[in-house]
């Protein structure tokens, strides 16, 4: 049936051609899709005898050239209807029966003709008649009772009933029946074969392989420090959830399966679509347990559909999420935070010019709104204009907007100020000037613009200084998280770069606040209930395009690990947002880790039982009924409070320097952070070369090899001598035993590359480093009449206020290295990390 349809048609396009080769050698295979092509050429009348021996028809083979028609193809359609209806057991009884078959008498079979046969013999014997003029035409086949077109027809509704049927009913006999049997059936040996991608290790280029390996693990652990100083915890999501709308509505290539009782789950498209689910899921039973902010990270493998028959492309994508219940855009703007911290610390923002590109769900809405476009055509309007977001010209918009019934000028006015994207100041003075009118549409954008102006405001509280760019083009950040799903503002982490002499966008990272995801994996049972859930926003990092820059990330991976310590304080923001918000700035500048809350709860003991929990051992907040400055800072030890006072910020940043180093460092090394569980720490202990003052060159090992060096007293070694050159006011306050024990327990894994006899001088300052880099590099230590020289050089080119400082340090050093004749020292920092050494060879 199906062959003569597709008959009929092609004589309806192609009158004068003649296919003359439809045998059942050249029928497609089912099994074979994926290979197979039509190609039509135009070779003009086929006159000649050419095609299969047994289906080619007989005009064609008896003399004179005949211009082909439909009565050709029909003839070796007959042969091919006859092979369908009439099995054979060997070729040589095929062969045999063929050449009877296309004799004038059209021999077949004896048991062919009989009674159950008739219609078919019938058939045959029209198609295969030799005289052209008597052989039907596809369309008198189609018309004529001999097919019994309304009979199959019936057979595949009987067909679909039962199906239906047996799906509606998943503890049927039949439906488990029909399962089992599709579990049953093996795969074939080519199938398995062809299932893996070809990819090989070359083992000529094991080096290469090695590095991306370490530069994976180097970005992975990069990822995990960052937000763990934020107060993250990972939250380890199901590798399958059960089938959803959000992946059926959307184009995406996800994965489906069916498991061996009947339930459709995917693969994981995301990770924001499994968190959602999660977090809906169990806030609908449990809440948050009292507190007000929850922090999250996901890094795992996320899957696309890939060439058919084959294993899907697998990526990791980092997650980052905070579950909040206040209403406030405090979370949306650490999220900004988050993503630059990630930028710098992988080195983009200088190499790759990011910026932070924003948007809002409901910003195209709103200003069609201004624009009077009606109310039922505007999901029309943004599908359009969804589909036109890849088109650099993006007329297709307004001739949309007019084929919708608006005005050719307005048409062109939205097409104008959708094609705005630029600097964030720049962009949003100018939607001010739209909300200004006293109409829904302009009602609705300056909402929209005070909340992006308060998110960008609070951005740079929290230190974001990378370029903000404000686009009015439709952002999608991939099929699931269109602008549908979002319900605040959107952003992406993006860079121009030129393909195909053409600006486009690169984009590393996207996210958003999208609370429309929790609310559609609420409980079915729940969605009733008066009680509200909690706001979501994050961000999702692309790891596989961080790893495409291989130049960059090399030389990130050789960095050394940063000393940020792992988060051991929380901030309660409060009423207090602005100053609480510059004193997180200063610790985080000093290298602590500091989760933030943004409101306090209602009952303290939930703050302090989070707090235990985390193992976190400071708090510090603001009480509004205190009328006097500062703020509250809470030290927690042993499970308890142990201790609460009053402290202004610059007594609580000095206390951190002072008191609170030494333990975050030993705690460091005895619980150990992430990097050390994933071995990361190890490529960055190996030795350096340092230059010294005259030029020749030392080894040196990494200062974060502090983190792993041994706890144990130094038995071996050189000698550590320590000098503390501080500012006369902070004596008082500074514990000189607990500084020498910090350095002694830093420098001990150095000190043991020297023999006992060796002896090094230990300078420590509280300088910017700026100061001691001057330092460093002009001081010459080789000679009296050159350590003069550039001394004096030296105290030149540092400020005034510093040269006593100098000063005492000069008549020490000389002291050290002309009398005592000392080679060795060491130029330390006490606010950071610095250090650097001076060796002299004579």
């Amino acid at each position: 049936m199906q062959i003569v349809s597709t008959q009929k048609r092609l004589s309806s396009w192609w009158p004068s051609l003649g296919y003359s080769d439809s045998s059942t050698q050249s029928q497609l295979n089912p099994d074979q899709k994926s290979s197979w092509s039509l190609e039509i050429k135009d070779g003009g009348l086929i006159s000649t005898p050419v095609g299969t021996t047994f289906y080619i028809a007989p005009e064609l083979l008896s003399g004179p050239r005949v211009a082909p028609t439909e009565k050709v193809d029909i003839y070796s359609l007959g042969i091919t209807f006859f092979e369908m209806c009439y099995p054979f057991n060997t070729s040589m009884e095929r062969a045999k029966i063929l050449c009877e078959l296309r004799r004038p008498e059209i021999n077949v079979p004896n048991h062919f003709r009989q009674k159950s046969f008739s219609r078919h013999y019938e058939l045959v014997a029209q198609m295969l008649n030799h005289e052209p003029d008597k052989r039907p035409s596809a369309n008198i086949l189609l018309e004529s009772n001999i097919i019994p077109f309304e009979q199959e027809e019936q057979y595949e509704q009987l067909l679909d009933r039962m199906i239906n049927s047996t799906n509606n009913d998943l503890q049927s006999f039949y439906y488990r029946k029909t399962i089992t049997k599709l579990f049953q059936r093996k795969n074939n040996i080519a199938r398995d074969a062809t299932f893996d991608s070809d990819i090989e290790i070359d083992f000529n280029k094991l080096e290469i392989f090695h590095r991306d390996s370490r530069i994976y693990a180097s970005i992975r652990n990069s990822f995990i420090r960052i937000f763990e100083k934020y107060g993250a915890f990972l939250m380890r999501l199901p590798i399958f959830i059960p089938d959803t709308s959000i992946y059926s509505k959307n184009e995406c290539s996800n994965l489906k399966f069916i498991s061996s009782t009947g339930l459709i789950v995917s693969l994981a498209f995301d990770s924001k679509v499994p968190l959602a689910r999660f977090i809906a899921r169990c806030v609908s039973h449990h809440g948050l347990n009292g507190l007000t902010t929850l922090k999250c990270y996901q890094i795992g493998s996320v899957y696309r559909e890939g060439v058919t028959e084959m294993h899907p492309r697998e990526l990791t994508e980092c997650g980052f999420d905070i579950i909040f219940t206040q209403s406030t855009f405090l979370p949306d703007a650490e999220i900004l935070a988050v993503s630059q911290d990630v930028i710098e610390e992988l080195q983009l923002h200088k190499k790759r010019n990011v910026f932070i590109r924003l948007n809002h769900s409901q910003l195209l809405r709103s200003i069609l709104i201004f624009f009077d476009v009606p109310i039922d055509k505007i999901s029309s309007i943004l599908a359009a204009i969804n589909k036109s977001r890849f088109d650099s010209t993006n007329t297709t918009v307004a001739m949309h907007l007019i084929e919708n019934g608006i005005s050719e000028q307005t048409a062109y006015r939205i097409q104008t100020l959708l094609d705005k994207d630029g600097p964030f100041d720049e962009i949003i003075t100018h939607l001010k000037g739209f909300s200004k009118a006293k109409t829904e549409g302009s009602r609705l954008l300056k909402n929209i613009v005070d909340e992006l102006e308060k998110i960008v405001q609070y951005a740079r509280w929290f230190g974001v200084t990378m370029p903000i760019h404000l686009t009015l083009r439709f952002m999608t950040l991939n099929p699931i998280l269109d602008i549908n799903t979002f319900s605040g503002f959107i952003f992406q982490l993006a860079s121009v770069v030129q393909r195909k002499k053409r600006s486009v966008y690169e984009v590393y990272a996207g996210g958003g606040r999208y609370d429309p995801l929790l609310a559609h994996f609420r409980r079915p049972s729940q969605k009733t209930l008066s009680n509200d859930l909690p706001h979501i926003v994050g961000v999702s990092f692309d790891m596989e395009r961080f790893l495409q820059h291989s130049t960059t990330l090399t030389a990130t991976s050789n960095r050394l690990i940063n000393n940020t310590k792992p988060c051991d304080t929380v901030i309660c923001l409060g009423n207090h947002t602005i100053d609480l918000l510059r004193l997180r700035h200063d610790l985080v500048t000093n290298g602590i880790g500091v989760d933030t809350f943004y409101e306090l709860p209602s009952n303290f003991e939930i703050l302090d039982q989070y707090c235990f929990s985390c193992g976190y051992t400071y708090l510090i907040y603001g009480r509004d009924d205190s009328i006097d400055e500062g703020f509250r800072f809470r030290i927690y030890e042993n499970g308890k409070v142990f201790n609460d006072k009053r402290f202004s910020s610059g007594q609580i940043v000095q206390y951190y320097r002072t008191d609170s180093n030494n333990t975050n460092l030993n705690s460091i090394n005895n619980s150990g952070i992430s990097s050390n569980l994933f071995n990361d720490t190890e490529q960055s202990l190996q030795p350096q070369i340092l230059s010294t003052s005259s030029g020749t060159s030392i080894k040196n090992v990494s200062s974060s090899s502090s983190l792993n060096s041994s706890s144990e007293p130094v038995s071996a070694g050189a000698q550590l001598n320590f000098y503390l050159y501080f500012i006369e006011s902070m004596h008082k306050s500074i514990s000189k035993k607990k500084i020498e024990n910090q350095l002694q327990y830093k420098f001990s894994s150095i000190s043991t590359l020297f023999t006992s006899k060796s002896r090094i001088e230990i300078f420590v300052f509280d300088v910017p480093d700026s100061i001691l880099t001057t330092l460093i590099s002009t001081l010459c230590i080789e000679d009296e009449v050159s350590y003069y020289k550039s001394l004096r050089l030296t105290i030149e080119q540092i400020p005034t206020r510093f040269h006593d400082t100098i000063n005492r340090f000069s008549d020490q050093l000389k002291e050290l290295r002309f009398l005592k004749k000392s080679k060795l020292f060491v130029i330390v920092s006490y606010r950071t990390d610095f250090y650097r050494f001076m060796a002299a060879c004579t």
